[in-house]
């Protein structure tokens, strides 16, 4: 079979499951002829995403992040109104993704969370089955559990969702959890895209701490830290450019096999609470801190979820000792448990695509 796969290049998440889906589908002989990303004009899509995929990407536009001034969280005022703008540009997008699709022939279009590929369904006459794909689906779940006092979060969330699925179209939640999949809200659970990688490598438990910040704005934290704990080692990946004067921190930039290679050896991650990194972590069996971008709604449910499910630890600021020694013991047996369960359900998502249910 012949796919198109359409990717929200906000973060690292979607473009590594873009991979690693790619690579699965192409060792069971389909393939993947064309690639839209949605670009956020304030970050950069990383080389090394053309180069493991093969393609060069179709940029195309999409929701808008901005930064708050503390380069952290989400000014989400802003974003909302860099978003609206943005939409006087899709028309020109929906030609091109139109344009490609008659040419190409795709027999599935794949969606990692991106809008487009819905507006493209809604407005455009061919008709090809969309599949979405990504944790985000997961909240419809019976068994998820929001966080607390997030009612108009919770709601704007799921209408979203909802606009970028519709009824009919076919959802794959990758989760932290096995739970049974619930066909009447066509919701297919599966475990987190783990890359080849990562799931072939010989973890490691060095002595120094691995850190992965979605906003630069972080680095002062984790440089003040540093200061006061000159025994602990990190290495942070960032998009700073900055070098740190400090011998126990080093920043550098994010390279997909680097990447893989730290949280490798790593003892402890600690991360914005994106998902696939950190279902990366708990593979590896390393002993997690999620720290949600602020006003990030998305990342805090993730880190939600990870704590409920007993996985990974919490916090609102950078600080490894919040990781209680209790829950270094409680979580290492979940991850076995985590870690068998992507091992035995690894093709199930080929097979959904496969079968086209």
């Amino acid at each position: 079979m012949k796919f198109i796969f359409f990717v929200q290049g906000e973060g690292r998440g979607h473009l590594s499951q873009a991979i690693t889906l790619k690579e699965k589908l192409e060792k069971r002989g389909h393939l993947i002829s064309a690639v839209f990303v949605s670009s956020n004009p304030n970050r950069k899509i990383p080389d090394f995403f053309s180069q493991r995929m093969g393609l060069q990407p179709i940029l195309i536009g999409g929701p808008v992040f901005v930064i708050d001034k503390n380069n952290q969280g989400i000014n989400s005022w802003l974003s909302f109104l860099a978003t609206i703008k943005n939409i006087f540009y899709w028309p020109k997008y929906l030609k091109i993704i139109s344009q490609t699709i008659k040419k190409e022939q795709p027999d599935i279009l794949i969606s990692f969370y991106e809008p487009l590929s819905r507006v493209y369904q809604l407005f455009c006459s061919e008709s090809k089955p969309l599949f979405l794909i990504g944790h985000q689906f997961f909240v419809e779940h019976s068994s998820f559990q929001f966080p607390k006092k997030t009612w108009l979060e919770k709601n704007l969330f799921l209408f979203y969702n909802y606009f970028l699925a519709g009824k009919k179209n076919k959802k794959i939640a990758l989760s932290f959890l096995d739970v049974p999949d619930e066909n009447k809200k066509n919701l297919f659970i599966c475990p987190p895209l783990i890359k080849k990688e990562i799931k072939n490598c010989l973890p490691e438990k060095n002595d120094y701490i691995m850190a992965y910040l979605l906003n630069k704005g972080y680095a002062k934290e984790i440089e003040t830290w540093a200061q006061k704990n000159p025994d602990s080692k990190i290495e942070a990946f960032s998009d700073r450019e900055e070098k740190s004067n400090l011998k126990n921190l080093s920043f550098n930039p994010v390279n997909d096999l680097t990447f893989a290679e730290c949280l490798r050896k790593c003892s402890i991650y600690i991360s914005t609470a994106g998902f696939d990194s950190i279902g990366e972590a708990l593979y590896l069996d390393k002993d997690i801190l999620m720290i949600p971008t602020k006003n990030h709604y998305e990342q805090l449910c993730n880190a939600y979820d990870a704590t409920q499910s007993s996985l990974a630890s919490m916090g609102e600021s950078f600080d490894p000792q919040l990781i209680s020694a209790n829950q270094k013991t409680q979580f290492k047996k979940n991850r076995e448990i985590f870690k068998n369960w992507v091992d035995f359900q690894d093709n199930k998502i080929i097979d959904i695509l496969e079968n086209n249910i």
